[in-house]
């Protein structure tokens, strides 16, 4: 049993091996698993385990049980130390759209613009705006908010609705738990 956490990153494959020693040569101890966590070979007393995505460093914990001949057990565990390392990172998929001439008052469609996480952690939409919202319509974006997991994404679809003359403009805010802000 090591003294040392073991370390993973989020989402990352683990496995160790746990040992009992019997003081009685005509039995040997026994390793069981306690709860739902991870795999357990009772004959080579290797557990297999998932590093969660989100996780506090240090936070997994995994349980096992150890049965001696005599019948007394001692529930021990083993410290996951998943680190901190996974980056959560945001992207929408559009710089910049143009529509076609519209009349005003009318709609002249719509595009989707998709929010991707690319990142390796979960990233959290927290809110999908508009700067003024008074020539242009968000659609799609309720249940907010939302996770996104690695590889996911969100589509957003943006209406042109004009309600003057001219060339007009606004901005698709995305609120996410990424530092960095997408406008």
């Amino acid at each position: 049993m090591p003294v040392t956490p073991i370390e993973a990153k989020p989402g990352e494959a683990v496995r160790f091996r746990v040992a009992a020693m019997s003081n009685d040569t005509r039995c040997s101890a026994t390793i069981t698993r306690v709860g739902n966590v991870g795999r357990l070979d009772p004959l080579t007393g290797e557990f297999a385990v998932t590093a969660p995505l989100i996780a506090e460093p240090e936070s997994m914990i995994v349980p096992f049980r150890v049965t001696d001949c005599a019948g007394l057990t001692s529930t021990r565990s083993a410290r996951i130390a998943v680190g901190d390392t996974a980056i959560v990172r945001a992207r929408a998929a559009v710089d910049n759209v143009s529509f076609a001439q519209t009349v005003k008052g009318t709609a002249s469609g719509y595009v989707v613009v998709p929010i991707a996480n690319e990142g390796t952690r979960p990233l959290r939409v927290a809110r999908v705006s508009l700067g003024s919202g008074v020539n242009f319509r968000i659609d799609g974006a309720l249940g907010m908010p939302i996770t996104l997991l690695p590889g996911q994404s969100l589509p957003v679809r943006v209406e042109f609705m004009p309600a003057a003359a001219g060339t007009l403009t606004d901005t698709l805010n995305v609120e996410t738990s990424d530092s960095a802000t997408i406008a």
